[in-house]
């Protein structure tokens, strides 16, 4: 909620991070209640971490009668974890425009943060042996298992070396979910599931 306390808070920050996609509505009214230059959008010291992330279930026509509906898209984008990888390089830019000093800094703490992302969606030895960029667009463009299945190294299937998350979450493939909110459409991209009603 956009409180009073929230907006004081404001005043004296450097940077304000925000998801986007209209899940942060209350946003501009804490901006402009602070009265801080730094923050305001445009500023260098704002950031939409999700900048570049391809929104899903974009609506046609969006308009109050329709309840809970953004205009921009599904605002839950963390459910994939892909999105990781887009928040923390928008979040290094908008740091390193806030105190360029310490830009170098920040672009170690990206890249090292990108490595454990990587290592804990695909497992560690296999984001060494492929590389968690490759990895990461075999996986979006839906060839990651029959890349895996048939390709080997050293005479071990590249199947075998599978782990972090993919690997248990290998019995939500073709699942049927129900969930209570329609948040899950990042989730299902990734995991391969399908949430079929929202309760």
């Amino acid at each position: 909620q956009p409180t009073p306390q929230r907006q004081v808070k404001l005043r004296d920050a450097d940077a304000y991070i925000e998801v986007g996609f209209q899940l942060e509505l209350w946003s501009d009214n804490v901006i402009a209640g602070a009265r801080n230059p730094k923050i305001q959008k445009q500023a260098d010291g704002h950031s939409f971490a999700a900048d570049g992330i391809k929104p899903l279930l974009v609506p046609r026509l969006a308009d109050r009668s329709m309840g809970d509906v953004h205009a921009l898209g599904n605002p839950h984008v963390w459910f994939e974890p892909f999105s990781g990888h887009v928040f923390a390089k928008n979040i290094e830019a908008c740091l390193a425009r806030v105190a360029p000093g310490k830009a170098e800094v920040f672009g170690k703490a990206r890249k090292e943060f990108d490595k454990k992302l990587d290592e804990a969606v695909f497992g560690k030895e296999l984001v060494e042996v492929m590389g968690g960029a490759r990895l990461e667009k075999l996986a979006r463009a839906g060839k990651l298992d029959d890349f895996l299945r048939d390709n080997k190294l050293k005479g071990k299937p590249l199947e075998e070396m599978l782990g972090g998350l993919m690997k248990k979450a290998r019995p939500l493939k073709g699942a049927k979910l129900l969930s209570y909110h329609q948040s899950w459409p990042y989730f299902e991209s990734t995991w391969g599931c399908t949430f079929v009603e929202q309760l």
